[in-house]
């Protein structure tokens, strides 16, 4: 019997729900997330331990090249990452106070400020291309092709939103189809076992879906509707008060790491290849989809594009009702840290 590839075998673990761990499990984890990644080296006595949830997003790649060149240790901070497949469960620990920064997509940052989380965007961090889509199975080419069709999505979040663009730019709305609920892990996964018609899901499960099921073509992406899909780091109104100094040196680690990407891209992509359990040269062209920032170019983009994106990604939210509470962009984010960086 042919042994399943390792792109395959690591969406058969995820879909079971068994993540890549390189740490055990520590009593003080926040509940529903597994620490990924425990680095090569122990921390300094004076480093601030900063915990950060993280979901298996290749946007995420230059956390795990700061963790394995001891660049966050080098800045003064001991980066925990907290790994959540499934978004309700990350949005669960955010809200509960348990994590001390998390990851979102702009449209989830504006979400938690809507329910009163105390969180500031300290990083605008990545754009998705073609790193987030809409796969659809074999005879699936247009979206108006998936009137009637069962469309695996996760709800509330970016892919929803995604969704209902593109199926709105076809005259349709979410009623036109059979929604089925699922994550982006388990969406492409059920459309490769047969069970939808079209997934939305991101990199490297775009990827894997679409080498393992036959006739399966990319339907739209996000590039199709730029910023949509983009995300921030966001830190804790606590975290933040009380350890500044951790919050720049964070960032510091980010932006080393991102440059070392872009200087060693190899033996960056098999240090994130590692995490990820899957070849190097596959993550290679996912990357592709993605453009990251480091500590300038997040800057600049936070003080010249970021509020009318926020403004535009707030109004798509009312218009489909996925937003409860206010959200004000404007209050939405703290440069300081960042200006401590590049100053």
């Amino acid at each position: 019997m042919k042994r399943p590839s390792r792109a395959m075998t690591a969406a058969i673990l995820l879909v079971l729900g068994i993540l890549t761990a390189c740490g055990g499990k520590s009593a003080n984890e926040p509940s529903g997330g597994e620490e990924v990644m425990a680095g090569s080296s122990p921390a300094p006595k004076d480093a601030v331990e900063m915990t950060v949830a993280i979901n298996p997003w290749i946007g995420y790649g230059p956390w795990y090249v700061a963790k394995e060149k001891g660049f966050d240790h080098q800045n003064g901070v001991d980066l925990k990452f907290v790994n959540f497949v499934d978004n309700k469960d990350l949005y669960a620990a955010v809200t509960s106070g348990r994590i001390d920064s998390t990851h979102a997509l702009v449209s989830t940052a504006l979400r938690f400020q809507a329910t009163g989380v105390p969180l500031k965007v300290a990083l605008f961090q990545d754009i998705s291309t073609k790193a987030d889509a809409l796969v659809g199975a074999e005879g699936i080419k247009t979206v108006s092709d998936l009137k009637g069709k069962k469309v695996a999505y996760e709800q509330g979040g970016g892919h929803e939103m995604l969704l209902r663009l593109a199926l709105q730019d076809a005259g349709m709305t979410l009623d036109d189809i059979d929604g089925v609920p699922l994550s982006a892990d388990k969406a492409g996964a059920a459309l490769m076992a047969g069970r939808v018609d079209a997934a939305v899901t991101y990199e490297p499960y775009i990827s894997q879906t679409l080498a393992a099921t036959k006739g399966a073509g990319i339907v739209t992406s996000a590039g199709d509707y730029p910023g949509i899909i983009s995300d921030v780091w966001a830190v804790s109104d606590r975290f933040s008060d009380e350890h500044p100094e951790a919050v720049s040196g964070a960032l510091a680690a980010w932006d080393e790491a991102v440059e070392y990407f872009r200087t060693n891209e190899q033996d960056a992509l098999k240090i994130v290849a590692q995490v990820a359990d899957v070849q190097a040269d596959e993550l290679a062209k996912t990357y592709q989809g993605v453009n990251i920032y480091g500590a300038r170019e997040s800057l600049t983009y936070l003080d010249n594009d970021f509020q009318p994106l926020a403004q535009e990604i707030l109004g798509i939210m009312k218009e489909q009702g996925s937003i409860e509470g206010e959200a004000n962009p404007a209050t939405l984010v703290d440069t300081s840290y960042l200006r401590e960086v590049v100053k």
